[in-house]
């Protein structure tokens, strides 16, 4: 083996070896973050909310009173409803 060959061989062995360390570095970087940080992040979920036989959780709750004089009509004129809308309910 001559002294261009060894040249050749060693330019050979540092590139793949350099590709080899960087792949290693990216994928070690990538996944430095355990489970437990990710679970962290997360918000805690919403405590469950059940009345009536409903899970409130699931609607917008308006907690309201009804007052003498009040029609069904008038109730949900009020929430944004048209009367074609209260009609069909």
């Amino acid at each position: 083996m001559n002294l261009k060959d060894l040249k050749t061989h060693l330019k050979l062995l540092f590139r793949t070896s350099s590709f080899f360390v960087c792949i290693s570095v990216v994928f070690l970087s990538a996944c430095s973050r355990t489970p437990k940080e990710i679970a962290q992040t997360l918000p805690p979920p919403e405590p469950e909310i059940v009345a009536f036989g409903y899970r409130l959780n699931d609607y917008e709750v308006v907690r309201d009173t009804v007052q003498k004089g009040d029609t069904f009509a008038d109730i949900f004129l009020e929430n944004g409803f048209n009367y074609t809308q209260i009609y069909n309910i």
